[in-house]
């Protein structure tokens, strides 16, 4: 059987924020909002800046309090109290866009932000987006526009009434799964500069109200171009 490999490059523009998370996040005592940006450095590199101060003591201490002050909870306060003015410890910075918070101008409240949930990076620290979240919103686009594509192999979930596009082996069946056809690649990794700093809001389906979540999460910049490459094995 002759497999037909074709390849494809696609582009994707974000429209809006788009957050990959990593599962991982930056406490209040990993990161720093100061003239406009919030800068998250390297950790590793700022300890051992620490040790060679001789300040490492008392980061630990500071690290390890369990009950600190809301206002003494924050890297930049351990920073000052201790007249560090050094800010270069490697890691990356994101400027404030005005997107952060409902409101756009009330810098106490972006230096009150306690987390930020981080964005999927490679082991350089480089952005991307990994294949198998172009994958799946492929398979969401083809089972909303094309539920009844490919009839031999959609199955009709009651439960939810609607129809699905199966996504695997299955036991007891054979193996005729459309999507091991499609290989996604991991994205391009882009620019550190292309990520910004986004507030969660939760809509009511019910309401039609929406509502800010002290939730901030890193994400895309909207207009931002990101390039894959897409192979199908056969010919459908």
């Amino acid at each position: 059987m002759k497999t037909e490999y074709r390849t494809f490059q696609f582009s994707l523009l974000s429209m809006a924020p788009i957050h990959i998370g990593s599962g991982d996040k930056y406490t209040s005592r990993e990161f720093i909002y100061e003239n406009g940006y919030f800068y998250f450095p390297d950790m590793g590199k700022f300890y051992n800046r620490m040790v060679e101060k001789g300040y490492d003591q008392k980061f630990e201490r500071f690290l390890q309090e369990r009950k600190p002050r809301a206002s003494n909870n924050r890297l930049i306060s351990f920073l000052e109290d201790n007249r560090i003015s050094d800010r270069d410890f490697g890691g990356y910075r994101i400027k404030e866009t005005g997107l952060e918070t409902e409101e756009n101008d009330n810098d106490s409240k972006l230096g009150a932000i306690n987390e930020v949930v981080k964005f999927m990076r490679d082991p350089f620290g480089t952005p991307y987006i990994p294949g198998s979240s172009l994958k799946g919103a492929i398979r969401t686009i083809l089972m909303n526009t094309n539920p009844d594509w490919n009839n031999k192999n959609v199955v009709k979930d009651k439960k939810e009434n609607k129809s699905l596009i199966p996504w695997g082996a299955k036991k007891g069946q054979e193996f005729n799964d459309l999507f091991n056809a499609i290989r996604v690649s991991d994205s391009e990794s882009f620019n550190n500069e292309q990520i910004i700093l986004v507030q969660k809001w939760d809509y009511s389906a019910k309401s039609l109200t929406a509502k800010p979540l002290p939730l901030y999460r890193e994400a895309i910049a909207p207009l931002t171009k990101i390039n894959f490459t897409i192979t199908t094995t056969t010919k459908e």
